[in-house]
């Protein structure tokens, strides 16, 4: 059986279970759309009495089947996982009720998501850009979140500043952040006791917690010291501080390493941040400049340990997604 025919075969019989069970259910086909412009495509199931269409994605359930799975279980598994709250929604935007309590933000990186920009209002800093979204509702597996576009920030009749001051103001008490050091985010992997981890309590987009108020200013007093920031991933960013990181080699090549973890299958594409590395003192955010040579001082130092880190949040993400 070819994908495409394994597609159609879980409509079919998603479309027959539920004309039985729940008439009028619509099963359908959708491409989203995720950070970075990668493409997933999955199945949305919108159920009569709701505005809400949970989305399953087939990609983990197709290898299941390529490695010998019973398609019978396969769609068990798909039934029952459209009984749980979903991480993924679709909703028409018309329906999206308007509470600026609600209002957050994440940040993307602006050089994968140049299409995405122009059609959301945003911030830029450096290369890396806040945007805005709505909670919709929160679910004991994370937060059904729409995004913002220009289309209806004008129909919210606020105007982008007053939208950034929501989300400032919201966002650090939505998602409360989490600065740790990595031997506590990691204690079963022997790491440097300079390195630090900033996210947020969900560990989901955490990345963002960079620019909640003072955040940057709290680190500085907690670390005594400026510090360089790395962007391990959408969800969280690794803290060095300056004189540590100095101490250690050109840190103009801090840009390069991070865009070598991101060429890796460590970091999912679509929680790929920015390849980047950016100096946090008191003349704020400033992006580092990479030199054009490729030997890095600081590999053996940071590399792996940030490395490791990435695959055991990828795997703490993907639970999340899949456990009950």
């Amino acid at each position: 059986m070819e994908y495409r025919d394994f597609e159609q075969s879980i409509i079919k019989q998603l479309r027959e279970s539920f004309s039985q069970s729940n008439p009028g259910t619509e099963v359908n086909t959708v491409e989203v759309i995720k950070n970075n412009q990668v493409k997933l495509q999955g199945i949305s199931v919108k159920f009569p009495d709701s505005n809400l269409a949970p989305i399953v994605y087939l990609d983990a359930s197709w290898e299941a089947y390529q490695n010998g799975w019973p398609f019978k279980d396969i769609l068990k598994k798909i039934s029952e996982s459209l009984k749980l709250p979903s991480p993924d929604i679709s909703i028409e935007k018309e329906l999206i009720k308007f509470h600026p309590e609600n209002i957050f933000f994440n940040i993307v990186g602006t050089k994968q998501n140049q299409d995405l920009l122009k059609t959301i209002p945003h911030c830029l800093k450096e290369d890396l850009a806040i945007t805005y979204k709505l909670q919709i509702e929160k679910t004991i597996t994370g937060t059904l979140s729409g995004q913002i576009d220009y289309r209806m920030l004008k129909s919210f009749n606020i105007t982008q500043e007053e939208l950034h001051a929501r989300a400032m103001e919201n966002t650090p008490k939505l998602f409360p952040a989490k600065f740790i050091s990595m031997a506590e985010a990691i204690p079963f992997y022997p790491v440097p006791d300079f390195m630090y981890v900033l996210t947020n309590k969900s560990q989901v987009n955490g990345a963002a917690a960079l620019f909640y108020p003072k955040m940057t200013d709290q680190i500085r007093e907690r670390l005594k010291d400026d510090f360089y920031v790395l962007p391990s991933s959408i969800h969280e960013v690794i803290v060095l501080p300056a004189k540590v990181a100095e101490s250690m080699g050109n840190i103009h090549e801090l840009a390069g390493m991070v865009r070598e973890i991101n060429q890796t299958d460590v970091v999912e594409p679509e929680d790929v941040l920015a390849d980047s590395a950016y100096r946090v003192d008191d003349q704020g955010f400033t992006k580092l400049e990479e030199p054009k040579r490729e030997h890095s001082q600081f590999k053996e130092k940071i590399l792996e340990p940030i490395q490791s880190f990435d695959q055991e949040m990828e795997q703490e993400i993907l639970e999340d997604e899949i456990e009950p």
